[in-house]
């Protein structure tokens, strides 16, 4: 019972150094607020950039064209050191027929292209359709299909100065995104420290007679600490519960128009199958913001040895 009263005046005073300081404690917040909302929108951008690369990833490989003069069994062989490679996630044998079925399929409303391939009696090459885990490792399957061993059924790779260059364009892309949003929610999270930090220390200023009052009455280090503390706590859980009320109701409302240019899936899938961990993530994060600027403040300027 003892412990219970101690608690509920320990809150009782929080909330009033809470309210003391009501602008300071507004800004603390809102700062706050801003930092778990950049580190939140860090994740969903990592999240749904990613997906997006596997999608492209799925698209995007190496063709190996092979010469009309077909050798089975060299091809077979190739295919098997192909596979071989951890980083080829399948490959596909497409025959010279399935090559011209495949192109007139896709160009059904260009006849004059069509036209074009018939007089030219099937001029489309058979090939090896190979796909990848990740485009940044493309290099040795384009290695292994161009290499001296194979040169008497491969023609050439699709694998160019062109198509590097767009899978650097890529992943370059989704780095510097993530690093820019690490780096904003690291500068705004170090301003929601000295905010409150301050905050802190104001309201240990405004109560210091208070303070002194309390040691010689005899109160505990963790009685005095206490209100600080829960304070910090305050911001923390305040933020966090609008962050999350904002990124839930961001995706319900704007999903839908975002997901018809990048992939939002896998996002979606994230935030719904897992939304405890997004929720324990996020109050986790306020909280230990405010805990870990608050204890900065009482280590500097709450002095009670």
């Amino acid at each position: 019972m003892h412990y219970l009263t101690t608690l509920r005046r320990i809150i009782i005073a929080g909330f009033r150094n809470f309210f003391r300081n009501a602008w300071l404690s507004t800004a603390a917040t809102a700062i706050m607020l801003v930092t778990l909302l950049i580190m939140i929108t860090g994740i969903i951008m990592n999240i749904a950039l990613s997906k997006e690369i596997d999608n492209i990833t799925e698209d995007i490989g190496v063709n190996i064209y092979l010469l009309d003069e077909d050798n089975p069994r060299l091809r077979k062989q190739l295919t098997s050191q192909l596979e071989r490679q951890e980083n080829v996630r399948s490959i596909k044998y497409v025959s010279k027929q399935q090559a011209l079925e495949d192109f007139n399929k896709d160009n059904q409303s260009q006849p004059e292209i069509l036209e074009g391939l018939t007089i030219a009696n099937n001029a489309l090459p058979a090939s090896l359709e190979v796909r990848v885990f990740d485009l940044n490792e493309i290099n040795p399957i384009a290695k292994t299909a161009e290499s001296s061993k194979y040169q008497s059924i491969v023609e050439e790779t699709s694998y160019d100065n062109e198509t590097e260059d767009r899978i650097k364009t890529i992943g370059s892309t989704q780095r510097f995104v993530v690093r820019g949003l690490i780096a904003a929610g690291i500068i705004f999270a170090g301003i929601s420290i000295l905010i409150i930090f301050n905050t802190i220390r104001m309201a240990i200023f405004t109560r210091s007679e208070e303070i002194k009052i309390m040691k010689l009455i005899g109160a505990t280090n963790a009685y005095i600490r206490g209100p600080f503390l829960f304070e910090a706590i305050v911001y923390g859980l305040i933020a966090a519960t609008i962050a999350l009320a904002i990124t839930y109701v961001s995706l319900a409302v704007l999903g839908d128009d975002i997901g018809r240019y990048v992939d939002f899936s896998t996002v979606d899938a994230t935030f719904d199958g897992y939304w405890y961990l997004v929720v324990i993530g996020t109050y986790f994060g306020g909280v230990g913001l405010g805990l870990a600027s608050s204890t900065l403040a009482m280590v500097k300027y709450l002095k009670l040895e």
